[in-house]
């Protein structure tokens, strides 16, 4: 083995100009400046901020019929014939008006949408919020200001705070313009965050009316009004509280859509799919029992921040990974706090594990540790945490194939090559980005403090649980 990586090493050095770091969704490019298409190479890293929502909305209706039960806890819908049909199976256990408590399951199927206007009526304490595979980031859809200027923005887990461009950062992702909303105002103070991966963005507080999702108008929302900045896209931080920029308390996204009557509890659970999905989901106020495998596994938050300083309390997503073992053999023994965070693309390692699962399963070169993309298939890095929770993640969704700036594949003697998809950490935590989360179901609870997670199952099915 040992000669063999020597001739890779010697191969891989007269082809330094690595251009594409890609998955079977991912797509990137480095050029000589070190940057990507798109995205600066360090934002692959740890951008400390981001991630989203979903429902598929792409359904095709042949014909449909419903009825609505005039319940404020039950709607029951009757569908006729469907092309393609996806049903929600809710269940709520609700107290009668004599005080019995029973138990509702209710069957949500999807609907055109001159039905969802009389479903306003019966708001259900959920939001299942559709967002988009990105390939190195996930991406949802909002609507800001009085006149619903749509603009996208990374859905994020590791920050706290909702900001958007206005300028145009990238072709189709939309800004917005508070001149033009009747509803926007601004507190004339200066906001400012950078992330992880060295980005930042410059502007003013302010706030406006935000929609997300089918008929999700949140009144309100304070929000960074950016006309500086380096990151590519604006940002929809939903972590906690005490993680918000500058030292400010206020109430962000997730606290408003509970305060605003949306969600019963502060609460919401987070579902990637796989890698070739072209979409995920973000379940407010809800649990999909059909996502995941087993039970959840309720993990106690680490009191530090996403710099890796303690805390007198949980300010930032962070649970104790105990140890990794790969297929033969542990990899990591010594406890480190992990940060689960939508906004990284991929798993941020102390220097220690880094260097050891790098060379279990790659070679160090310049981007990174690189091997033959089939090399490990069917093999899987296993993530221990506290209360016997195990997280298993193929090694096929750690490797990202390699190519150069023209679009050509890597590859040495015919075959494509893949950078192992672990970078080193800038202190003793790890940052559990999108390639850990896509094999997780986490329900991220912010009342109490506390996540679970679950091994993730893939599936269309759904049946939703209100927390």
């Amino acid at each position: 083995m040992a000669s063999f990586l020597a001739y890779l090493g010697d191969a891989l050095s007269i082809q330094k100009r690595f251009v594409n770091i890609t998955s079977t969704t991912n797509n990137v490019t480095k050029n000589g400046d070190g940057l990507l298409e798109g995205v600066a190479i360090n934002r692959i890293k740890s951008t400390i901020s981001q991630k989203i929502l979903g429902i598929d909305s792409n359904k095709t209706y042949v014909h449909m019929d419903f009825a609505v039960q005039s319940s404020d806890e039950l709607i029951e819908l009757k569908t006729g014939s469907l092309q393609r049909m996806a049903t929600n199976l809710v269940s709520k256990t609700i107290n009668t008006d004599n005080g019995v408590s029973r138990n509702v399951m209710r069957q949500v199927s999807a609907m055109p949408k001159y039905a969802k206007s009389l479903l306003k009526r019966q708001h259900l304490p959920f939001e299942n919020i559709v967002i988009q595979n990105k390939k190195v980031y996930y991406s949802v859809e909002l609507e800001v200001g009085s006149d619903n200027q749509p603009v996208s923005v990374v859905l994020d887990t590791g920050s706290s705070d909702l900001w958007v461009p206005t300028f145009q950062l990238s072709a189709g992702i939309g800004y917005f313009n508070p001149d033009t909303s009747t509803s926007y105002q601004s507190s004339n103070s200066s906001f400012g965050i950078s992330y992880g991966d060295g980005t930042y963005a410059i502007g003013t507080w302010g706030n406006d009316t935000v929609s997300i999702g089918e008929d999700v108008n949140v009144n309100n929302v304070i929000l960074g009004v950016v006309d500086n900045c380096t990151a590519s896209q604006g940002v929809l931080g939903i972590g906690l509280q005490g993680n918000e920029a500058q030292g400010k308390n206020y109430s962000n996204m997730p606290m408003l859509l509970q305060q605003q009557g949306y969600l019963d509890n502060i609460t919401y659970s987070l579902y990637l799919d796989s890698a070739d999905s072209g979409s995920g989901s973000i379940l407010f106020g809800a649990i999909d029992l059909e996502k995941y495998q087993g039970e959840l596994t309720t993990l106690p938050l680490v009191n530090i921040n996403d710099g890796g300083m303690s805390t007198e309390v949980p300010v930032a997503f962070f649970v104790n990974v105990t140890s990794i073992d790969g297929t033969d053999s542990t990899l990591a023994e010594t406890t480190y706090p992990g940060l689960l965070d939508s906004g990284t693309t991929l798993l941020y390692a102390p220097t220690e594990v880094y260097e050891a699962i790098g060379e279990k399963y790659g070679m160090k070169s310049e981007v990174g540790y690189v091997h033959f993309c089939d090399a490990w298939k069917g093999q899987n890095l296993t993530f221990n945490f506290e209360n016997d929770l195990q997280i298993r993640v193929p090694m096929d969704d750690m490797m990202y194939k390699l190519s150069y700036n023209n679009g050509s594949t890597v590859s040495v003697l015919g075959l494509d090559m893949c950078l192992v998809g672990v970078l080193e950490s800038p202190g003793d935590y790890y940052v559990l980005g999108d390639n850990f989360l896509r094999s997780a179901y986490v329900h991220y609870d912010l009342t109490n403090g506390v996540v679970s997670m679950a091994q993730v199952k893939y599936t269309d099915n759904s049946l939703i649980q209100l927390v």
